[in-house]
């Protein structure tokens, strides 16, 4: 069971960086599963996993952002940049230790480039087991 829905964490994510390619939020999204798991040693949220030893991908995340900007809410993509936003002002993450940790992730990240952030994902010791389960849920 999830701490926090899927759909609202990633809204969070795409609401606090801006105009954000659905591969920065994967990469987030696994830093922020693997740091919540290990200072409350449970699951934050579980989603799929896709991909190989140099990448991956997260299909809810796309499927999230692709399903907002189809019905017309708060997700609209812009094709120029290949990115997408939030239009609805900010999502609120109301547990404080999630939105502690979630933020903290952003902060950390905020400024590596796509290559670094993907490589300090595929260069932790979990990113072979959660390829393996093609989860991240344990």
């Amino acid at each position: 069971m999830s701490l926090i829905s899927l759909e609202k964490l990633i809204g969070y994510i795409v609401s606090r960086l801006g105009c954000v390619h659905p591969y920065r939020v994967s990469r987030i999204l696994m830093l922020i599963s693997w740091r919540f798991k290990e200072v409350y040693n449970k699951d934050l949220v579980c989603f799929t996993v896709e991909g190989f030893e140099a990448g991956y991908y997260i299909p809810e995340v796309s499927d999230v952002i692709k399903e907002g900007v189809k019905k017309d809410s708060c997700y609209k993509r812009d094709e120029v940049r290949r990115c997408a936003y939030y239009t609805c002002g900010s999502v609120d993450i109301e547990d404080v230790s999630i939105k502690k940790i979630v933020d903290s992730v952003i902060e950390q990240t905020k400024d590596l480039g796509d290559t670094d952030l993907n490589r300090l994902v595929i260069k932790d010791p979990r990113y072979n087991d959660v390829l393996k389960r093609k989860n991240i849920c344990t």
